[in-house]
């Protein structure tokens, strides 16, 4: 699975491939490709960069955790708003999850009789194959079966997405529902594809209801973790629970040696594309500040070394200043026709004298209103119309 080497974090990083189609659609709460539509190999890791300095970065994982801030249910347990819509959008430019490749160990197909050059020229003998996930990625086994020992078809996969229990279970239960176009009856004795093969991808489909409550869970512990600094902290056994769900995201997450030249190098395989992203974000959390940008039209996430730092950029920054100077001078406006003069409104709102007295002189040319530098009087005469 582990294809190219980045320099986004360091030199011993494995840029990871994954796959996704150019469209998906839901079909029966399944997530599904769209037939025809074209299979692409994306690099999730060349986007990952390292920040440095004052800069706000933008990192990969960062689309994920803003899209499962938009996913709810509704009382008929169907998305609300555009939900369904963000998520084909999301899938079309990412990919699904892989949260099937996330929880699975081995599979073991049904055994099927076949021709072995040298063994059985004669007659078929059994043969079983076999899916095992190695550090490098996917290892496709072809097993002679005996007699007195046939190979049990099944699956070691873990219980939950968010757990680390082992289990063995036949293939129906939980590998064979994310086939959605194979007949439940055949789902015992059918040969499945092997894992990151075209065909694998054109099959494989995952249910929604799945896909948005990981996408959700992944964001809840995001959000609880990168709040440990804060002034309100989370309570401790949000982030035991938190910290246990990233580490749980993270499993598939393999240690790879490689050759760098005349050296080695150690990288990750990630295995699925949620588990590149908990990588991501573990690194974040423990080398940076993850944030969620104070413009409330914006809310984007972003990472950051800044401690000063609450814009994901210049933009939104700008903007926000420009929203409370109009507040503030509104404000003003409304002391002076309260009455206030320039001194009494500065005091108040305690700014620059100056800053005011600029700001009545352009209510005077754009509103006609005339507001003095001090009260000269009592009487509520400081507010004049020309």
């Amino acid at each position: 699975m582990a294809q190219r080497e980045t320099n986004t974090l360091q030199q011993n990083i494995y840029a990871d491939r994954w796959f996704r189609f150019e469209g998906y659609e839901i079909k029966g709460d399944y997530i599904c490709p769209i037939t025809d539509a074209k299979l692409v190999e994306i690099f999730p890791w060349q986007e990952f960069r390292n920040p440095a300095g004052k800069k706000s970065v933008r990192q990969p994982y960062h689309a994920l955790l803003e899209l499962a801030s938009h996913l709810r249910w509704d009382s008929r347990l169907r998305l609300e708003g555009e939900g369904e819509q963000r998520v084909l959008d999301w899938c079309s430019q990412h990919g699904l999850l892989g949260l099937l490749l996330h929880r699975v160990e081995t599979v073991i197909l049904p055994a099927e009789k076949r021709f072995t050059p040298g063994v059985s020229a004669s007659a078929p003998t059994p043969k079983t194959t076999i899916f095992e996930r190695r550090n490098r990625g996917w290892t496709v086994i072809d097993a002679v079966d005996l007699p007195t020992a046939p190979t049990k078809p099944g699956v070691y996969i873990r219980r939950q997405l968010g757990g680390f229990q082992m289990t063995f279970e036949p293939l129906e239960k939980t590998w064979g529902s994310f086939f959605r176009d194979v007949p439940v009856r055949d789902r015992p004795g059918y040969q499945y594809p092997a894992p990151f093969t075209p065909d694998f991808w054109r099959q494989y489909c995952e249910p929604l209801g799945q896909f948005v409550a990981a996408a959700v869970s992944f964001r809840q512990a995001v959000d609880t973790l990168r709040k440990l600094g804060a002034r309100t902290k989370p309570a401790p056994a949000e982030i035991m629970r938190a910290e246990s769900l990233m580490h749980a995201l993270s499993l598939p997450v393999r240690p790879l040696l490689y050759q760098h030249g005349k050296h080695y190098g150690v990288g990750w395989a990630c295995h699925s594309l949620l588990a590149a992203y908990a990588m991501m974000a573990i690194l974040d959390l423990a080398r940076a500040r993850v944030l969620e940008c104070a413009n409330p039209t914006c809310r984007k996430i972003f990472v950051s070394n800044t401690v000063q730092a609450r814009y994901c950029g210049e933009t939104c920054r700008g903007t926000v200043q420009v929203r409370k100077r109009r507040k503030l001078q509104e404000k003003a406006l409304r002391l002076a026709a309260a009455g206030l003069s320039c001194e009494e409104i500065a005091g108040k709102l305690r700014k620059d004298r100056a800053l005011v007295v600029q700001w009545a002189e352009k209510w005077r040319s754009d509103l006609g209103l005339s507001v003095p530098l001090v009260r000269k009087s009592v009487l509520p005469l400081a507010f004049v119309r020309e």
